[in-house]
Order: C-alpha cells, then structure tokens, then sequence
C-alpha cells in the first residue's frame, strides 16, 4: 500500500569506540546507512550495516531479547529500519556506562548517535539498482576445535547434518553493494572481501544459511582467531570469496548494463 516513488542517500562512517576485536586484531567499526526518502523529503526507510556481536545480556539471560539491536531496531527515526551486521566475526561489543540507561540501551543509544551523525549526500532519485547471486560447494568439515585426525571422523558423522553447498548474493543500491554471506566472517576476511568486490562494498554477515565462523587459512592453520569456532577448516574462506567475486562481478554489470538502456535506475 505504501508502493511509491523514493530516493536513496547512502552515508558510510566508522567508529572504533563501540567495538572490539575479542582477537586482538583489527577494529572492523564500518558503518554503512542506506535512507529511503519520498520526492519531498519525507523519511521512508532506512538500512544499517555494523559489526558487533547483540550479546550484552550474556548466557545468564533467560529472557526472550533482541538484546542491543533490539533497542536499536525500536528507535528509528527514519521510517522502519533494517539492521545487519558487518564483519562480525570477531568483533565484540564494548558498552559505556551511562548512569540510568541498562547496557543494551546504552549501547544502542550510541549507536544511534553514531548513525544520527552522519551527514547523507543528496538523495539519488534514480539509484543503480542490481542483484546477483553466486552458489559454490563448501569443502569437507574441519572443526576447528578438533584435532585434525579427527576430521575425517567427523564428515562421516555429521556430513549430511551441515550444508554442502553456500549462496552469497550482491545488492547494488547505489554506489554501495551488499554481500550477503551465509557465515560470520573475521574483519581479516570481510576486509579481504571487499577489495575483491570493489568500491562501496559491505559485508553482511549471517544472511541465507549459516555455516559457521569465516578465518583465514593462515589462522586456522596456527589455530588462533575464531578457527576453534569453524566448522568448514581453512579453505572455507576462499571457496566463499570465489563466490563474492563472482556474485559482485555480475551484479556490477548489471546494473551498468541497465544504466545503458536508459532502464534499471
């Protein structure tokens, strides 16, 4: 019923003081706001990608919650919101006191600060708009946490218990693409990634399927990062980079493609 003309502003900014790689390793901190906006200004929508982990309630909690995201979700100003998170592998949240405010409040009322703050360019009423998908086979499991003698053990017993086969799919809105991935990749990885990807590009973690935390080979290998998380072993985030440069590559050209008959945007 709310079918209608709309706009597209895409704001990016980072921030380090809301996150912390529980690894040791970078600070993802991306994020990204896409808003949808009528002809005249009035607010539609709005998407936001950021990467840290809604676990400020703990293995204690027994309540049904959405936890900081929750909250998060509830207080949009812009129309309804979609939230997703980033690289969120190893990216933890780091909660600020704020005298009166629970931590997940807390928490999310900073990040809505965070997303408040950014200044969006003028609304594009014509936005590149193209979507690609890219399935690959995932390799034989490799749990982490087991010892690699083990493995061949543990295909026999769980092989037909955890996908065989994973899907990553592009978005194009605008100048951003959103890499829908079926796992919870490392900043290393999604960094990785979206080099690959190009321009503009942002991981979504946790998106049509799941198989499990996404590290490098070379984590896995000296087993630190989250490789005692992973189900798939080391070469699991290079059969799902294959599918990013593939999915990114098509979804690119589509909408270029579009953009040249005049159609598409």
């Amino acid at each position: 019923a709310a079918r209608g003309p709309a706009a597209l502003a895409v704001s990016r900014a980072r921030t380090t003081a809301l996150t912390r790689n529980r690894t040791g390793a970078a600070v993802d901190g991306r994020v990204l706001a896409l808003r949808l906006t009528r002809p005249g200004g009035a607010p539609l929508a709005e998407l936001v990608t950021f990467a840290s982990h809604p676990t400020l309630l703990g293995s204690r909690n027994r309540r049904i919650s959405g936890d900081w995201v929750g909250r998060f979700l509830a207080t949009s100003p812009r129309g309804p919101r979609l939230f997703f998170q980033g690289a969120v592998g190893d990216q933890s949240a780091t909660p600020r006191a704020i005298p009166g405010l629970a931590p997940i409040d807390a928490y999310a009322a900073e990040l809505e600060a965070v997303v408040d703050g950014l200044a969006p360019p003028e609304p594009d009423a014509a936005p590149a708009l193209a979507v690609a998908s890219a399935s690959v086979t995932l390799p034989p499991l490799g749990p982490g946490a087991l010892p690699r003698a083990l493995w061949p053990a543990t295909f026999t017993a769980l092989g037909g218990t955890f996908p065989a086969r994973a899907t990553v799919t592009a978005l194009r809105l605008g100048d951003a693409v959103l890499l829908f991935t079926p796992g919870e990749p490392v900043e290393a990885v999604g960094r990785s990634w979206r080099a690959l990807a190009g321009p503009g590009a942002e991981v979504v973690s946790l998106a049509d399927g799941y198989v499990g935390y996404v590290d490098t080979a070379a984590r896995f290998d000296a087993g630190t990062g989250e490789a005692g998380r992973s189900y798939y072993g080391p070469d699991l985030a290079d059969r799902l980079q294959a599918a990013v440069e593939v999915a990114a590559r098509a979804a690119s050209q589509a909408a270029a493609q579009a953009v040249g008959r005049g159609q598409g945007r």
